[in-house]
Parts: structure tokens; sequence; C-alpha cells
């Protein structure tokens, strides 16, 4: 069923709004300050509490797709990204989170001799974890960063080779995961050298490793028989998903053997989000029509089901439900062929037991600005932030949105023209949502808490 609402967000009145609910009007409310806070690239709407607003430091952008992390229990936010080439981790702490520290690099900490190829964050958010690259030595080392100690943290274990593929990860707070595929094999081998290799330096070989680092450090390998790429854990450890790459098909791998099977999807595929027990998984892939579509694959059935069509913008509910933005009447055709056609913007939500609620949010976008929305979602709070795309006669036009499945009310919280990514995440509670944008070489991060 489709419920339709006021377009109480029409461009027009959206400096209006302030925290004001999308669905629901309330008794009235005090006269909104006038003073407006600017993000790199958006105005956050008046009556949104702002916790934080900082400038990151100047050339440095934040990497497309690594969203904030949230770390020591909330208390330090961390962001991966890259200045002049050079991968930097930074952290921001303290009263406001105004506290920036340099936490790796590129030649400097964590990594003084390499290249930081991946980096992951424990469970608990007490340590991080890097793969670092040393091509002077062509080894691989894997090192562990200790959030409250000083110091730019310690190697737990080394891989002699040259990969095509390296992914880290953590199964708990003290086991590490190091997935690694090799180049494939040149079409003219190299000349034999004259001199003896050192045995002790014989390549390792490629599959799943597990580190343990509790006490004694262990690395056994876990032979996987698929071609490994960057793994997305599930939320028990006991699956994770290769995205895929140029060498690699997206797969699933079950520890339990371990096994591996390859998801039929054209080309690469993105993992958006784990269902909470961990038996299924969201997933976005553009087809051989280039419509970018979400689906959600089912790891018992080893099946894919439709979840929302031109949209990555989807999400599983703290009920397990999936909640994405799109249109209810949009089709393959459409998206393809006519992918600059106004449309509805809609949130539906997917229950469980079947049955489909759809929600209209009162403006128009088309299937190619669908395609470029996202979503990320709090299980704590059962609140959704949407980055979404209105088309307007200056050009795009941005608004970020936040949702509550619980009132079943919207507000926005930051508008702007659409002049680059911005990442987002929530809170470990859910209460406080970071934002992350820029534009040219300034970054800004943005702290807010949500109305509703």
């Amino acid at each position: 069923m489709v419920r339709s609402f006021p377009a109480v967000i029409a461009l027009g009145i959206v400096l209006l709004l302030g925290g004001c609910s999308l669905f629901r009007k309330g008794p009235a409310k005090p006269a909104l300050p006038a003073a407006t806070v600017r993000t790199a690239t958006m105005d956050v709407t008046p009556g949104i509490k702002v916790l934080s607003s900082l400038r990151l430091p100047p050339g440095f952008v934040p990497l497309p797709g690594r969203a904030p992390m949230w770390l020591q229990e909330g208390t330090e936010l961390v962001i991966v990204g890259a200045r002049d080439g050079r991968t930097e981790i930074y952290g921001y702490s303290g009263p406001g989170w105004k506290t920036e520290r340099l936490i790796a690099a590129d030649g400097g900490p964590g990594a003084k001799n390499g290249v930081i190829v991946d980096v992951a964050a424990s469970q608990n958010g007490m340590s991080l974890a890097y793969a670092v690259y040393n091509a002077k030595e062509k080894r691989l080392y894997v090192v562990v960063r200790d959030l409250i100690a000083t110091g730019g943290g310690h190697p737990v274990a080394d891989f002699d080779g040259d990969f095509a593929s390296a992914s880290v990860g953590w199964l708990n707070p003290v086991t590490i995961t190091l997935a690694l595929r090799d180049k494939p094999a040149p079409a003219v081998p190299p000349p034999s050298p004259a001199v003896s290799q050192d045995k002790s330096h014989a390549p390792s070989k490629p599959g799943l490793y597990v580190i343990g680092i509790n006490g004694i450090v262990t690395a056994e390998l876990e032979t996987v028989k698929c071609p490994l790429s960057s793994l997305v854990w599930g939320p028990h450890s006991f699956y994770a998903v290769g995205q895929g790459d140029a060498g690699a098909p997206p797969i699933v791998l079950d520890r339990h053997g371990p096994s591996c099977r390859q998801i039929f999807a054209s080309g690469p595929i993105r993992v958006l989000d784990w269902s909470p027990d961990g038996n299924s998984f969201l997933y976005a892939q553009r087809g051989a029509d280039g419509v970018e579509t979400t689906y959600r694959y089912w790891i018992a059935r080893h099946t894919a089901t439709l979840a929302v069509l031109s949209s990555e913008a989807a999400a599983f509910t703290a009920a397990g439900e999936v909640l994405v933005l799109g249109n209810s009447s949009l089709t393959f055709q459409q998206a393809s062929r006519f992918p600059n056609r106004p449309l509805r913007a809609e949130l539906a939500l997917a229950h469980a037991k079947g049955g489909l609620d759809v929600v209209s949010l009162g403006f128009n976008t088309t299937p190619a600005l669908l395609a470029q929305s996202a979503m990320t979602y709090s299980l704590k709070s059962n609140r959704a932030a949407m980055d979404t795309f209105l088309p307007t006669t200056s050009g795009v036009f941005r608004r970020i949105i936040s949702y509550s499945v619980a009132t079943q009310s919207a507000f926005v919280i930051a508008y702007g023209a659409a002049l680059g990514p911005v990442e987002m995440s929530w809170s470990p509670l859910g209460q406080y949502l970071a934002l992350v944008d820029g534009v040219g070489a300034q970054s800004v991060l943005t702290i807010v808490e949500p109305s509703g």
C-alpha cells in the first residue's frame, strides 16, 4: 500500500523545515535560529543540533565508500583518506571530537617502510588492523594498533609475495583474518635467477589466514578453492562475501569446511548490509543494461531476490525487515531507457513475514539519481540516514534525510548542491550522525544529533 504525504520538503520551502517531520504535523514550534551551520558543501537545517564541525587537514580526501568509524565506544571517530597520493588515517576524540591525531600513514606511523592496502576495526572498537605492503622486500605485514596505546602499532605476522589482493578483517577482538590472492602468472616466465633464492622467504600461499593474537601469535592457512577478493564479514563471523574485482568473481565464503560458492553477478558487487541473524545480506551490482540494482542474497538457499531497482539505498532493520529508497512502480526497462525521467521518491519497508509498506517522501527524483543514493542504518535507534538527490533547473540538489521506523517520521538534516560524495555513519547507540564531505582540497567532519 502506498501512503502519500504533502510535499513539505519541496525545494522552495526547505529552509522553513527546521527539525519538523516530513510526515506528521505537530504543535507550533518556537522560531528557528537564523544562523546556519555549513559543512563543506551543505547547510545543516536550522534546529538540528550540531555537536561539532571540524575542518580536516588541507588536501586530505576521505576515501569513497569508507564511512567514518566510531571507535572506543564512540569517543573517537576515525577517518581513512588520502593526501598527495598517500593513505592517511586520522582520529578525532576529546570534547567535541576536536583533538586530532594521525593514527597511521604510508611511510609513517604503522607503515614506516610500506603502504597501507587495507584497514579494519575490531568489533569492540579498541583496535585497528592494517595490511601493509613493503614493495622493496616484497612482503606484506599485518599490523595491529591498540587505540589506547601510544606508537604506530606492531606487526603480528608477515607474508612474502606480490599479491593481487589483500583484505584484512576480524573474527573477534583477538582473531584477525587476511585474505590473499596471487597475481596471475606472466605470459612469458621471467628468466631464472643465477643465484638460488632464500628458501626462508618462499612466497606465501594464497588463501584465508586466521591470525590469533591472544598471547602467542598464531597464523593458520585455511585453503579456499575460490580466488579471494575484498571480504565483508557477517555479524557472527561464519560467512563472508568476497565482493569480486577484475581478477576474481564475487563469492560467499563459508568457514564451515571452509567452502565457497560463486555469486552469479555481472562483475563486482558491493555489500550494503548484513541481516542481524547473519543468514542473508544486501548487495548492489550494475547490470549489463547499466541499471544499478540491489538484491538480497539468502545463504542457505544460494539465491538472490530483488530488493530495489536503480538504488543502493537499502538496509536491514533491527527486526530483520528491509528498508529501501526507490520507486515501487519503476521497471528495468524504464530505468534503462528513461534514466532522467522524473518519478516519485518512496520508502518501502518489506516485512519479514511478507507484506510491503510504501511511503512517498513528497518529492521527485530520477532513476539515475536514485542510483546514486545511499543509506546507513542504526540497529540501536532504528533510524536510517539517507543521501537523496533531486533534479533542479540549476543542477542536482542533495538532501540528507533521517527516518525513524518506529515513529514513521522523516527530517531533513542537511541540504545543498550535490558537489561530491558524502560519507556518513551512526554512533554506536544511534543518537549521533557523522557526516564527511568535501569540495576541492578541503573536507569537513560534521557531527549532528538528528531530531526524532
